[in-house]
């Protein structure tokens, strides 16, 4: 609860500026190399969920806290934005996000739970996640996306477990990590994280 907390603060702060160092980083790497620079802006929720905490928060904080741990990229947090990611003219993302090399952007498209029989109520069901992931890359005059990628999760729901006849532990309840929600939720933050991680170094390192 305390890590959670810290990240809002971090949110809170971060809405007076540009951008909020998420923690303490080293800028370099044990070989004196230096890490890609990225912004890592909080997640935009565009889904109708009706879960009672805020998914913005949840998966912005977990993603950044699997980048934090494995200390590959040396990274800030941005409150959200309000322009529209669909266009292809990126030419404001360099005055908004100075002495950033890349910007990585992401989108809660669905969260919603499908009963799989037509009585609701006594159903399982099956929680269908999709996020939808943006790097854009700043280093050279014009920005480009470099990486447009859609997840998508499924989650079998028991159906003691469905909205309808269970009161759903929020995150960061000690025990939300076991419930069904919350392993679908670290299944799409791991996968989530592991690709920006592995992105970026890959085409920062090899000079791309």
């Amino acid at each position: 609860m305390v890590r959670i907390l810290l990240f809002l603060c971090l949110v809170i702060a971060a809405a007076g500026c540009s951008t909020s160092y998420v923690n303490e980083q080293a800028f370099y790497y044990e070989d004196g190399r230096p890490k890609p620079v990225v912004t890592v802006v909080s997640v935009i929720d565009r889904s109708q969920h009706h879960l009672p905490w805020n998914l913005s928060d949840e998966f912005t904080f977990e993603i950044c806290d699997c980048l934090l741990k494995k200390e590959k990229l040396f990274f800030k947090i941005s409150p959200q934005i309000k322009e529209n990611l669909l266009e292809t003219d990126f030419s404001w993302i360099k005055s908004q996000f100075p002495k950033t090399e890349f910007v990585v952007f992401m989108e809660l498209i669905q969260h919603e739970e499908i009963p799989l029989t037509s009585e609701e109520e006594n159903s399982p069901a099956e929680l269908h996640i999709a996020l939808q992931l943006y790097v854009i890359d700043l280093r050279n005059p014009a920005p480009t996306t470099i990486l447009k990628e859609l997840f998508h999760n499924t989650q079998y729901l028991p159906k003691h477990f469905t909205h309808s006849n269970f009161l759903q532990i929020p995150w960061g309840k000690e025990t939300y990590p076991v419930t069904p929600i919350g392993q679908a939720h670290e299944t799409l933050v791991r996968q989530v994280s592991e690709r920006i991680e592995n992105y970026i170094t890959e085409i920062a390192n090899h000079g791309l």
